[in-house]
């Protein structure tokens, strides 16, 4: 119990007024220099992790979904290959299929085809309207 007792006081000594360098130093020699590390620390701790408890506990709840997600940005290059490899296989697949479809490919000509289409279909508007004019006389 003798070896406790220092620690103990020490201890109480710290929290009472944890700033002052005579009590780091006397901390130092009693439990050694990492805990007074963590005793000197122990300010900055309190004003920088205390407020941020609320989140700090989101983040340990939502912790199965952050490691997912860190999963998911690690393996997102190859699932980038996988798409660009079945994207090239596209390509490959539908390029000879250009030459198959049908149209005209220059304006020149899709515009008089165009022009013909709405000849023959105003001259068989045309005819359809005397047929029926020529129908009703009689």
């Amino acid at each position: 119990m003798k070896k406790i007792e220092p620690y103990n006081k020490t201890l109480a000594i710290v929290t009472k007024d944890p700033s002052t360098v005579a009590t780091l130093g006397r901390v130092e020699k009693a439990l050694g220099a990492t805990v007074a590390v963590v005793l000197k620390y122990k300010q900055q701790l309190k004003h920088l992790v205390e407020p941020y408890t609320a989140q700090l506990n989101y983040l340990a709840a939502h912790q199965s979904q952050l490691k997912a997600l860190q999963k998911g940005v690690g393996e997102s290059p190859r699932q980038w290959q996988h798409w660009f490899y079945v994207d090239m296989a596209g390509m490959v697949l539908f390029f000879p299929a250009i030459w198959l479809t049908r149209g005209r490919w220059s304006p020149r000509r899709a515009k008089r085809d165009e022009e013909e289409h709405e000849a023959a279909v105003a001259g068989e508007l045309e005819r359809l309207l005397r047929a029926e004019g020529a129908g009703a006389a009689h």
